[in-house]
This record gives structure tokens, C-alpha cells and sequence, in this order.
């Protein structure tokens, strides 16, 4: 049965387009899964249609319109999620390998300084401690000992981790063995300039961390407060026109307010997310995993301001 399913979803991606695969299939490798591409394109299709079928039929024995809209809708955001998957899957790997990666190199060089060669030098600075970064240099060991040469083969680190730090690391230590410079000493000052660099970059998270927690506050507090009550306010003065005729017919609705207000919430708390990754990560995409915790948050508030306004009034 498994095997069928993967010819299946094997079958159903080869039907899309030869650029997405192949853009497909260089994310995967980043990701560091073997899944082929046709694999898991048709696999998530498959989910996104079942997905969007179930909207569909949920929405129609609820007896609601736009049902396609709902499935349509269904169908995509799967997608999306299956390249959101695949992001931060790569992201989580480029932090890991750029965590120990100056360690690795320190490493290096203090090998290089007891008289060992650049490729035992690499070998024996292996430890299990680095984690993806150990596994990727196993790998260009063993193709090094094969048909590679052993600069091919570190080069080639860089087509299974996406990372700018590993990669000018990885072209500084091979351009340094051509041309006979002090590699020891090169690769102790590019450590400790690794290091600075990550130590900036914590630092500046710190010192953002004000900002983070201002946009929070007024995403999660501030913004249900203020649409809970403009709500009961709408409510009030809808019931002072149902008992007098000296207030005109208003036009807003209290039902149509609050459906009005959860659209809101759920848009700025996908805009503050993203603004707290460009803040933290510099990348837009990174902050959509705060997503759901915002956006859970920002609504659970939401429900406790409209039930404590009520109360009050």
C-alpha cells in the first residue's frame, strides 16, 4: 500500500511544471531530506485537495455560502504550508551549522598548528558535538576519498547547507590551501571574527527586544481592548435606537462589528509577526512561526475583553 501511494504522488508531481521541481528539489536538499521531488510535491497536493474537499463539505452541511471560496482558500494555505515546512526546516539547519561553526574552526586551526595536513586537520576536528555540520564534513570526507578532490568535496557542503557564514567560510579555507597562505592563522582570525559577528547579532536581538515587546502588548492587548469595547458601544446605541425614535437607524451592526473585528486581529497579528521576524531575523518569513501564538492570544483577549465589557455594562 505505501508503495503504491508513492508512485501515486510520484505521478501526480511529475505533472508540475519542471522549474517548481527542480526549485523544489534544491529546497529539499537544504532541508536535508532525500524525499524526491515529484514525492513530495504529489504528497502535498493530495493533502491540500483532501483538505480543501473537507471545507468544502463542511461548509455546505453547515448550509453557508462559498463553499469553494472555503475550499479554494484550504487548498492554497496547504501549499503554503508545505513551502513554509521547507523554510523553516532549512532555517533550523543554517542555525545549527552557524552555532558551532566557529568551534569547528577553531579546531582546524589549532590541528594545523600541531603539524597536520588541511584533510587531517579536518578529520580529526570532527566531533559528534556539531551535529549537521559533523554529518555534511563525513560526507565530503568520504567523497574526497573518491573521485572528488578534496576542495570539490568541501565546496560541495554548500548545495545541502543554505548558509552566507559556512559559505565564505568554506571558499576563504579552500582559496588559503591554493595559494599556500598561513591557513592556521587564517582560520584563527576567521573564528574569532565569526564569533564578533554572532555576538553583534545577539546583541542587536537584545537591544530590539523593547520594540518586540511594545508591538506585542499593543497587538495582544491593546487592539482587542479597543474592539471590545467600539463593539458594546455599537450595541448600546443599537439598543437606544430600537427604544426611541430620536436616534437615526444605525448602519453597523454589532454581529457584522465583531465578525469585522476577527478579520482585523487575525490580519495584524499576521503583520506584526512578520514585522517582529524582520526585527529579529531580518527575514519577513521567519516571523510566521509567531503566527499562531499571536494570533491565538490576540483572540483568546479578544473574547475575555467582549466578556468582561458585558459584564461591566
Amino acid at each position: 500500500m505505501k508503495g503504491y501511494s508513492i508512485r501515486f504522488y510520484r505521478s501526480l508531481g511529475g505533472m508540475i511544471p519542471e522549474g517548481i521541481r527542480k526549485a523544489t528539489a534544491t529546497k529539499l536538499r537544504y532541508a536535508g531530506k532525500a524525499t524526491s521531488p515529484e514525492q513530495y510535491l504529489g504528497g502535498w497536493i493530495t493533502t491540500a485537495l483532501a483538505a480543501g474537499l473537507a471545507a468544502f463539505a463542511i461548509v455546505r452541511l453547515l448550509h453557508q455560502p462559498y463553499a469553494g471560496i472555503a475550499a479554494a482558500f484550504v487548498f492554497l494555505f496547504a501549499q503554503f504550508m508545505a513551502y513554509l515546512l521547507l523554510y523553516f526546516k532549512i532555517e533550523s539547519r543554517r542555525k545549527q551549522v552557524e552555532r558551532v561553526l566557529p568551534d569547528c574552526i577553531q579546531m582546524i586551526a589549532s590541528n594545523l598548528r600541531s603539524g597536520m595536513t588541511p584533510f587531517q586537520a579536518l578529520r580529526a576536528s570532527n566531533r559528534t558535538e556539531f551535529g549537521i555540520l559533523k554529518e555534511e564534513i563525513e560526507q565530503a570526507i568520504e567523497r574526497s576519498l573518491g573521485t572528488e578532490s578534496f576542495e570539490e568535496s568541501l565546496l560541495s557542503i554548500r548545495n545541502h547547507v543554505k548558509s552566507e557564514m559556512l559559505d565564505r567560510a568554506l571558499r576563504l579555507f579552500t582559496t588559503a590551501m591554493r595559494s599556500g597562505a598561513h591557513l592556521a592563522d587564517l582560520l584563527e582570525n576567521l573564528s574569532q571574527d565569526l564569533s564578533e559577528l554572532q555576538m553583534l547579532k545577539k546583541d542587536l536581538v537584545t537591544t530590539t527586544k523593547t520594540y518586540t515587546m511594545f508591538i506585542l502588548f499593543t497587538v495582544i492587548v491593546g487592539a482587542p481592548m479597543l474592539l471590545a469595547v467600539s463593539i458594546r458601544f455599537v450595541g448600546i446605541m443599537a439598543d437606544m435606537q430600537q427604544r426611541s425614535d430620536i436616534f437615526g437607524s444605525i448602519a453597523i451592526t454589532p454581529e457584522f462589528l465583531t465578525m469585522a473585528s476577527v478579520i482585523l486581529l487575525v490580519v495584524t497579528s499576521l503583520l506584526s509577526a512578520s514585522l517582529i521576524g524582520v526585527i529579529k531575523e531580518g527575514k519577513v518569513l521567519s516571523g510566521l512561526l509567531y503566527f499562531p501564538f499571536i494570533a491565538g492570544a490576540c483572540l483568546a483577549m479578544f473574547a475575555a475583553f467582549r466578556a468582561g465589557v458585558g459584564a461591566v455594562s
